[in-house]
């Protein structure tokens, strides 16, 4: 088991960085990453741990070690994934990262039934930009939450009104209910949530709602079907957009991979485009020994 102390913590971000998607994207594409192998090396990493066992007990051991030293964005939303989408209603619900709102990135969004949103605020990083981030989840979702360490909750719920929900992963990784978010629904704004769609997904949307798409040259199509959007009840265009985005990659095949990828991959896995042939490289890689993919570190 990796040890802190064995580790200079000048590399703790590094490490976290490992499951980044631009990390597993080169090690998927070209089946090596010069980055993975750097920070192997450099860390010490490959000399602490069996090289010889496969890669998906090599992420596991060091995710391990993240949730244990360095609880970065990575260990809070792979926690998401396990206890909150995987572990209610994992069959009616889907997952997206790293959405677009407004000008914010939304961590987490798990829609089942509803839309639920969690914005990340970890001990590593800056409440800046929070008030910013809850207005523009306002304007986009039905529940917002807050998750965050045990220790500050108490900071937390003095920066958010009583609607909004908080939650806290704990020492032992569990993710406990501070605070359950209220309905926003009535509240969002049909303009705001028509910036983050595909054109394929609003074009289904108006031809929906009003029928047809409109009459109008190529160049202006955006711009009609946006002011017919903005047209919709807050509601209507909040259950629309669920609708919409419940068809990105929600498919039986993402799911059974998300299911059998090792506990520390879960959030790598759900983030997954559901090509097929990414999915089975992916699988093969895990089964191969991490001396073997990360050869030119040790």
């Amino acid at each position: 088991m990796l040890q802190k102390m064995e580790i200079d913590k000048r590399y703790f971000p590094s490490l976290s960085r490992v499951f980044s998607p631009i990390v597993l994207n080169d090690l998927i594409r070209r089946g090596r990453s010069n980055y993975l192998e750097e920070v192997v090396k450099n860390s010490g990493v490959g000399a602490m741990i069996d090289m010889s066992q496969h890669m998906r007990h090599f992420f596991d051991e060091l995710y391990n070690f993240l949730t244990r030293c360095y609880c970065s964005e990575y260990v809070y939303k792979n926690a998401l994934t396990e206890q909150v989408y995987l572990g209610k209603h994992f069959e009616n619900s889907h997952m997206l990262t790293e959405l677009r709102v407004a000008s914010c990135k939304a961590d987490v969004v798990i829609l089942n039934g509803t839309s639920s949103v969690y914005e990340i605020k970890s001990d590593l990083d800056s409440f800046d930009r929070l008030d910013d981030q809850i207005s523009a989840y306002t304007s986009f979702f039905d529940r917002i939450n807050v998750i965050t360490s045990l220790s500050q909750t108490e900071r937390v719920q003095t920066r958010l009104s009583s609607d909004i929900g908080i939650m806290a992963l704990a020492p032992d990784n569990s993710i406990k209910i501070i605070r359950q978010p209220q309905s926003n629904k009535s509240r969002v704004k049909p303009s705001i949530i028509f910036g983050s769609l595909r054109k394929n997904e609003y074009l289904h949307i108006i031809e929906e709602n009003f029928g047809s798409i409109p009459d109008v040259p190529n160049t202006r199509i955006h711009q009609a079907c946006s002011e017919l959007f903005c047209e919709l009840s807050p509601e209507t265009a909040h259950d629309a957009m669920l609708g919409v985005l419940q068809r990105r990659g929600n498919t039986k095949q993402l799911k059974d991979f998300v299911n059998k990828a090792p506990l520390s991959l879960k959030a790598c896995a759900a983030s997954f485009s559901t090509n097929e042939r990414r999915i089975g490289r992916f699988i093969d890689l895990l089964e191969q020994s991490a001396h073997s993919v990360i050869a030119h570190s040790t």
